[in-house]
Order: C-alpha cells, then structure tokens, then sequence
C-alpha cells in the first residue's frame, strides 16, 4: 500500500491526497465536523433575533470528592432574544450512537433541566430512544419558533 492510500485510509490529511474534504466544512470563518453540523448552523442562524453559540460545555454530573464533574460538548446553544428562559442545546447528529444514547441517559438522571431543553437534529425525523424523537433538519426553524412563542 502506498503512502497516499494509506493516508487516505488513515484519515489523515496530506497535500497530495485531499482525502478530508467530506469532513472539513466552512462557514462564516468556523470549522464544523460534518455537512450536517453545517447545514443545523445555517438554519439556526437564519433565525431573527437568536444568538448561536458553538461547542457548549453542558454539565452532566458534578464533581464529588472521588471523581471530577463530567461534562459533554453540546454543539449548539441558541438562545432567542437574549433571554435565559428561551434557550435549547441543539446537537447535530448523524446517526444516534450507542456512546450518545448513554449520554442521554446519564443527562436525564444527572441534569434533567438541560435533558428537558436537548433537540437532536438529524436528516430526517426518527427514533433514537423509547421516549425521544429527533428533528429534521428541514423541521427545526419551525420547531424552535413554536417553542418560543
């Protein structure tokens, strides 16, 4: 195997071989992980009067003497007219991991405040727990616009 392929099966980025290019995507000058990450940004941003901010840190468990807090990096946090009360953690996702239904879990027992204010966005609608449903991505200016008014 050459250099080039192995690169390109590795994931790593070579000039040569520009084999990252379905995972690097550009907006407004940021970085985002996927298409989908990009396309959950743009609708987000298309709505009037809402701030979005990137990579939140939500806290899942406090520290204890024994352990440190546990925390997860949430993708969005849109707040509508600057008012604490109007704001949703917003995670653009894929496919729902095994990894990710665990940490839904660990929310919902942990921080069930932020557990209640999570939409999960994906292609289209569907299941992803016995309780939870995610968003399309086509949905979510509607669904938000309905949660604020």
């Amino acid at each position: 195997m050459s250099s080039n392929k192995y690169r390109a099966v590795s994931g790593f980025y070579s000039a040569e071989n520009d084999s990252l290019d379905s995972f690097k995507k550009y907006s407004d000058s940021q970085w985002f992980a996927s298409k989908q990450e990009l396309a959950v940004y743009k609708a987000l941003t298309s709505i009037p009067r809402t701030t979005v901010e990137r990579q939140v840190k939500v806290p899942i468990k406090l520290p204890t003497p024994l352990y440190d807090a546990t925390c997860w990096k949430c993708d969005f946090l849109v707040t509508y007219d600057g008012r604490p009360e109007k704001q949703y953690l917003v995670e653009a996702k894929g496919v729902p991991t095994r990894e990710f239904k665990l940490m839904l879990q660990y929310l919902e027992y942990f921080n069930y405040t932020d557990w209640k204010r999570l939409i999960v966005v994906t292609n289209k609608r569907i299941k992803i727990d016995r309780n939870i449903w995610s968003v399309a991505v086509d949905d979510l200016v509607e669904c938000l616009s309905a949660k604020w008014m």
